[in-house]
Order: structure tokens, then C-alpha cells, then sequence
């Protein structure tokens, strides 16, 4: 036991649930992919949402699109590296930023059709998550391993932006607003851009690996060396799911968890005074 404000017992507990809630996740995972693999020899992985046809998105819409992601990210990109000098404003106009993107995208895409056909849709929503949280559960062991591996590759100024941000000032307000734009607001934006948008068009020209691949590659590649190696095979996990369902809240329910676990255990990894 420890006494209540002793930093080391709080260090030890903190520790301990960052190892428990690792390994509980990557022992479901791992049960879960056991399963997987009995099922699919058997013929009985079967996740279909009734996919409805997809929509043809223009090249007016993807450059377009692009065009609006490579801006904000940059903006995004130079606030979380604490341009403005104060932590909570930093994250609180990169939410303001991802949030004008998300309404930008939204209205690009209803050009192309409805949203049912893009895979927008509420239809079997329980379902859609049901399966949105089985994709974040096959994605934590393989992600985990990969952070294994690049550790030793670790240095302070490649440390995670939102990192960075709670540990200049862990307040409540800030991790509230980290919270926002990390777990709602990067997962409907990057899932529209990358699985609805990019995806989408390239699974009308390219056989769907091809597609599911360069979008993995895309979507690994804007989160920096060496996050891109670890999220790698997060990105192929929600390309497949996507490609399976059509379903973007599938994808999206997978994101938020996936950023939700990784916010948790990077607060819990903070260093206590």
C-alpha cells in the first residue's frame, strides 16, 4: 500500500496499469486471432453489413480533398510542436482545425452521392460497432509488437505531439481537449479522407489489396518515423475492414478505440511529480 500524494506508490500503480492493461488487450487479441483463424479455415468468417454499391468520386473531389488534408495537417502539425507557446491553446485550435476540415470533407463527398452509398450510414449501427470494436481488438497485438520493435528507436523529440502537449501542462482542461481532437475528431477525419474518400476511388480502378495497401501506406506514412512502422498494420486492419463492410462508423468506432487505449497509456506513462 502507499500513502495518499507518496509520487512513488502512485508511479508503481501507474506502471502497473499501463503492464495490466497491455497484456489484457493483447491476450484478447490474441484469443481473438486464434479464433479468427479456426473460423476462416472452417469457411465461417463471414462480416458483410450488406454493402451497398459504391459511389464514383470524382478526381476534382480527391485533389480537393488532398489539398484541404496537407493544409490543415501542416497547421495541425506546427501547433502540436507548441508554436503558439501555450499547450491548451495549441490543441484547442487544432480541434477548431480538424473540426473545419471534417464539415469541408463532408460537404466535398455530398457531390458524389448519398451518404448510404459512400457507407455513411446509421443502418444496423449496434452491429457496425459490435464490428468496430472486433477490428480494434485484432489491431492491438500486431500494433504492439511493432511498438516492441521500434522502441529502441524512441527519442524525446520523436515523442508522440499529444505526449508532449499533457506533459507541459497536465491539466484537466488540456487532456479534456486532447481527448476531443485525438479520440472524436482525428478518427472522422482521417477514417472520411483515408477509407471513404481515398479508398473508396482507388477500389474502382485497383484490385482491392493494391488499394488497401497504397491507403496504408498513405495514412502510416503522414503520423511520422517511427509511429508510421507501429500503425502500419492498424492501417491495413481498418482497410479491410472497410473493404468488408462499407461501413465508415465501423472504421471509425476501431480508430477512437485504438486512440482512445493509446491516449490512456500515454497518460499513465507520464512522469509524476
Amino acid at each position: 500500500m502507499f500513502e495518499v500524494g507518496d509520487p512513488a506508490g502512485i508511479v508503481s500503480v501507474l506502471e502497473t496499469g499501463v503492464w495490466a492493461l497491455t497484456g489484457v488487450l493483447s491476450l484478447a487479441s490474441l484469443c481473438l486471432w486464434v479464433m479468427i483463424g479456426r473460423r476462416h479455415r472452417a469457411g465461417q468468417l463471414t462480416v458483410r453489413l450488406n454493402p451497398q454499391p459504391r459511389a464514383i468520386i470524382r478526381p476534382l473531389t480527391i485533389a480537393l480533398s488532398l489539398g484541404a488534408t496537407v493544409f490543415s495537417g501542416v497547421a495541425i502539425n506546427d501547433l502540436l510542436k507548441g508554436k503558439t507557446g501555450h499547450p491548451l491553446e495549441d490543441v484547442i485550435i487544432a480541434s477548431v482545425y480538424q473540426t473545419f476540415i471534417i464539415v469541408a470533407l463532408m460537404a466535398l463527398i455530398t457531390r458524389e452521392g448519398d451518404f448510404d452509398t459512400l457507407g455513411i450510414t446509421t443502418e444496423s449501427l449496434p452491429r457496425q460497432i459490435k464490428t468496430g470494436v472486433t477490428a480494434f481488438l485484432a489491431s492491438v497485438l500486431p500494433v504492439f509488437l511493432m511498438m516492441l520493435a521500434i522502441q529502441p528507436e524512441r527519442t524525446k523529440d520523436n515523442q508522440h505531439s499529444f505526449l508532449k502537449r499533457i506533459a507541459e501542462d497536465p491539466s484537466f482542461e488540456t487532456i479534456g481537449w486532447v481527448v476531443l481532437t485525438a479520440v472524436v475528431l482525428a478518427p472522422l477525419f482521417e477514417e472520411l479522407l483515408f477509407r471513404v474518400i481515398l479508398q473508396g476511388a482507388l477500389q474502382r480502378v485497383l484490385p482491392p489489396k493494391h488499394a488497401i495497401l497504397i491507403v496504408a501506406l498513405l495514412f502510416s506514412s503522414i503520423h511520422g518515423y517511427p509511429d508510421a512502422l507501429a500503425l502500419f498494420p492498424l492501417a491495413l486492419i481498418l482497410g479491410y475492414t472497410y473493404l468488408i463492410t462499407h461501413r465508415y462508423w465501423v472504421v471509425v468506432t476501431t480508430h477512437a478505440l485504438f486512440n482512445a487505449v493509446n491516449v490512456a497509456l500515454l497518460y499513465m506513462a507520464l512522469p509524476t511529480s
